[in-house]
């Protein structure tokens, strides 16, 4: 007899969801909250079929999955299997009806199978899918006698065959999800059930420990002696965070949501009661909590797929597995190194780094028994140890191409903190921004193992750093300053300076000497320097290189930072390391070399300004116009550009008429993925602005501008452009089009500022703000050039931001006479080389503070 509505159950069980959400902070584990999830989804299932008039007999409600485990997050799906002996009635399929469109009236987000039980064996045999999801069940209401059936079903033709293939089978999938979301318990945004460490791995351990010992409990594996007791309250901890995880998450989106993004960080990291501290964000104890908690399962989890595997894998009746020597008591079972004695580190203490570079080099992992016997041994690696040895200890930490993984056995077993303490403060240490895709850790890791790639086959485009790697004199030292290089991270602002004078303590304790302690605090001190100048500065500026190669006394400090530099940029991940990034890094390593053995960079511009002056006079027999060309180029332009580009250059401007007054040829550059747009006009006030609004209009990104003026004020300017959504052909190809409408904007055809306003979605228009926002910085810099002032504009990067800015100086009357633009996936820096109206540099501060707050007030305005 149907004594609610719908509408009454529907308003009940919503209305005890809503009491559970308010009071989810006062249960003491998240278990007990799935549970309480659990216990109102089970009794509005039972309240459902009854109102649906559930059958007595013959047919039974089966809960599956998490549901089954009672680990029902806020809006997991209630999976269900509704089965049933011999042919359905026609009661019983009304009653099937009436239960499935009453679920989804009450929005309970129902997975229904509907299974016959002679069905179930094949079903189960037959699809992997369904059989996994048999796996986890528990009856929610209905014929007891019909669900005892169907467990016994599964336990003696489903689980008791094909037990082998089912768990190879739920291996290879782990093995295959870590593929796929490789380095996934350290990403920015981590998928807290499918990536490593993930509420999936828990799944498995389960699915494991039910096929192989016939137990639903995980501590079956202790009896097993698979994991120990501490191992295994370590697990229950994790699951236990990572769970009340889950179910903020869901809270959050209000909807079923696994992947821990930037979005949602803050507010969880809020429920779960963390606060800012005075060094720290709220936002980073709680994902540096996560990372160690995915970490922990993950290797746990790990532990028990190697023992499944080696229970599993078939031995031939007649073969013997014998331990292999490999000298110095070390050998070789399986694919295992294992020790001959439990007194071999006591003996010979310096085993205890020797092991990890023969573990490397033969591609075998360490053995339980082994590495907890590293761990019991531990204290043997003393001071007196670490002066002893430190040389030792960079010397396998820089075994190329094998570096990263040693690192990764050292950190593991605890051997490399014996010797970096430091390091310590940097494990999973997350950095809120869209920059770091990261924690501090992975980040020095993957750095390493990029120079473990140069030591090995890459691309061409990677040649110039394979043969500077080849030529290295101290890779322990590019080792050692790749993994301090964000040691001072999280204790102040600014980590470089910070982690330089780590580096001395660290160096001095290793054993190193004051030269080469210097080196390393020096790099750490100037590790963003390359990066910075490359993007930033005019690399044709004979007085930028001088800058930058003031800080080095070698050849060999160069070619370090150039490695370290190169290396960081690719670890940072996603897309920072361009073609474009890579050309100006490279571009600026190859100049500083050759600055640094030339006598005079003075002499030797002049000598190139002079040989490019006189193949131009030898190339046109039209005295005149050589006469013109000579006296409009400055040595600055001749000396930047290339000789075919200043042909093409004079080419534009002898076809420049009254009537053809705008010339415009774009040209795809393969070599730094962008088109380069060159533009030969009569030069006006806020012509680069106009350029930057016609290319904003295309949605492009400028990477970089030169702005030239010749005599008769005609202007050439030459701008690269990219799309991150766009590949360099399909700009090309609207490159006819760009051209067209610069034409028209310059000769007030078109109304670029009307343009602008109209277009949907443009930075006039907002769109999603960012979610780790940094403040807007505006640096003036007076010191790098003799002749302009630099200003860097730091901010969120927006279409039509450079377009804002040359507003400004154009309103100023500031002349920007070159552009470079560094950006970082949500972050760029927009410098400037500017002089005033009267071609002088700007250095009153007044002046300087008058251009800061305009520039701040449009970068608020569009903000």
């Amino acid at each position: 007899m149907k004594t609610k509505t719908i509408n009454q159950l529907k308003k009940e069980y919503w209305d005890e969801w809503n009491k559970i959400r308010k009071s989810r902070h006062n249960y003491t584990s998240s278990f007990e909250l799935l549970n309480s999830l659990t216990v109102i989804a089970d009794r509005i299932v039972r309240e459902i079929a009854e109102y649906s008039g559930a059958p007595s007999q013959d047919v039974c409600i089966i809960a599956l999955g998490g549901y089954a485990r009672c680990e029902m997050a806020p809006y997991s799906d209630i999976d269900l299997l509704i089965l049933h002996k011999g042919e359905l009635t026609s009661s019983q399929e009304k009653f099937l009806q009436t239960f499935a469109t009453s679920m989804w009236d009450l929005k309970l987000l129902p997975g229904i199978q509907i299974k016959e039980l002679n069905e179930i064996q094949q079903s189960a045999l037959d699809d992997e899918i369904v059989k996994t999801s048999f796996m986890d069940n528990r009856l929610v209401m209905g014929d007891n006698k019909l669900y005892e059936d169907f467990k016994n079903i599964l336990k003696l033709k489903v689980i008791g065959r094909g037990k082998k293939e089912f768990l190879i089978l739920k291996i290879s999938e782990v093995r295959r999800r870590s593929k796929k979301y490789r380095d996934s318990i350290y990403r920015l945004e981590p998928n807290i059930k499918e990536g490593g460490g993930g509420i999936r791995d828990l799944n498995t351990i389960y699915w494991i420990t039910k096929t192989l010992y016939g137990s639903s409990d995980l501590d079956y594996l202790i009896k097993q002696r698979i994991i120990s007791v501490k191992d295994y309250e370590k697990l229950r901890k994790c699951a236990d965070f990572l769970f009340r995880v889950r179910c903020e998450l869901h809270y959050f989106h209000g909807r079923k949501y696994d992947v821990l993004n930037l979005e949602s960080q803050k507010a969880v990291a809020s429920e779960l009661g963390y606060s800012d501290s005075a060094n720290v964000l709220a936002v980073e104890q709680f994902l540096k909590d996560y990372y160690i908690a995915a970490r922990t399962i993950a290797d746990i989890s790990e532990t028990i797929l190697e023992s499944t595997i080696s229970k599993i894998t078939p031995k031939h009746p007649n073969a013997v597995t014998k331990p292999v020597s490999l000298g110095y008591g070390f050998y070789k079972y399986n694919r295992y190194l294992s020790v001959d004695s439990s007194e071999i580190f006591k003996k010979d203490p310096l085993k205890l780094l020797k092991i990890f570079k023969i573990a490397t080099e033969k591609g075998l992992r360490l053995s339980d028994a082994t590495m907890h016997l590293i761990r019991e041994n531990l204290y043997l690696i003393d001071d007196a140890y670490v002066k002893k040895y430190g040389r030792y200890f960079l010397y396998i930490i820089s075994n190329f191409p094998n570096s990263a993984k040693t690192v990764n056995k050292l950190i593991k077993t605890g051997v490399f903190f014996q010797f970096i303490p430091e390091f310590k403060h940097i494990v999973c240490k997350a950095q809120f921004d869209m920059y770091h895709y990261y924690t501090v850790d992975e980040h020095t890791v993957i750095a390493l193992r990029h120079i473990d790639d140069l030591a090995s086959t890459l691309p061409f485009r990677y040649h110039v750093y394979q043969e500077v790697f080849k030529s290295l004199e101290r890779r322990d030292l590019l080792a050692l300053v790749i993994l301090l290089h964000d040691i001072g991270k999280g204790q102040g602002k600014n980590h470089s300076e910070l982690g330089a004078k780590m580096a001395v303590g660290i160096c001095k304790r290793l054993g190193l000497n004051m030269d080469e302690s210097d080196v390393v605090s020096s790099l750490i001190r100037h590790h963003l320097l390359m990066s910075h100048i490359s993007q930033r500065r005019d690399l044709h500026d004979i007085e930028v290189i001088n800058h930058f190669i003031s800080y080095f006394d070698d050849e060999e400090d160069i070619k370090l930072l150039y490695l370290l530099t190169y290396a960081d940029m690719n670890a940072v991940g996603g897309q920072v390391f361009s073609e474009w990034k890579n050309m100006l890094l490279t571009e600026l390593y190859e100049k500083s070399i050759k600055a640094l053995s030339a006598e005079s960079l003075t002499a030797e511009f002049d000598a190139v300004v002079a040989r490019k002056k006189r193949k131009i006079s030898e190339r046109y027999e039209n005295r005149d116009f050589v006469n013109y060309a000579l006296n409009s180029m400055d040595d600055e332009y001749v000396y930047s550009n290339k000789l075919k580009h200043i042909y093409r250059h004079l080419g534009m401007i002898l076809q420049l008429s009254t009537v053809n007054n705008v010339l415009v040829v774009s040209e795809k550059r393969d070599d730094l993925k962008c088109v380069e747009f060159t533009v030969c006009t009569y030069d006006f006030i806020g012509l680069l602005r106009k350029l930057a609004g016609v290319f904003s209009l295309y949605d492009m990104n400028i990477l970089g501008a030169q702005i030239y003026t010749f005599d008769n004020n005609i202007a050439i300017d030459t701008i690269q452009v990219s799309n991150i959504k766009e590949h360099t052909g399909i700009i090309d190809e609207k490159s006819s089009k760009i051209q067209e409408t610069i034409k028209k904007v310059i000769n007030h055809e078109l109304e670029i500022e009307k343009l602008l306003e109209e277009k949907t979605e443009s930075f006039l228009s907002g769109g999603k703000k960012s979610v780790t926002k940094q403040a807007d910085k505006i640096v003036f810099d007076n010191d790098i050039s003799t002749l302009y002032t630099v200003v860097d504009v730091y901010t969120e990067d927006k279409v039509g931001l450079l377009y804002n800015l040359l507003t400004v100086f154009e309103k100023m009357h500031i002349n920007v006479v070159k552009a470079k633009i560094s950006t970082d996936v949500d972050r760029v820096v927009d410098s400037f080389y500017i002089i005033d109206k009267n071609k002088n540099k700007v250095t009153g501060d007044s002046e300087i503070s008058r251009i800061k707050t305009r520039l701040m007030k449009i970068l608020k305005e569009t903000g």
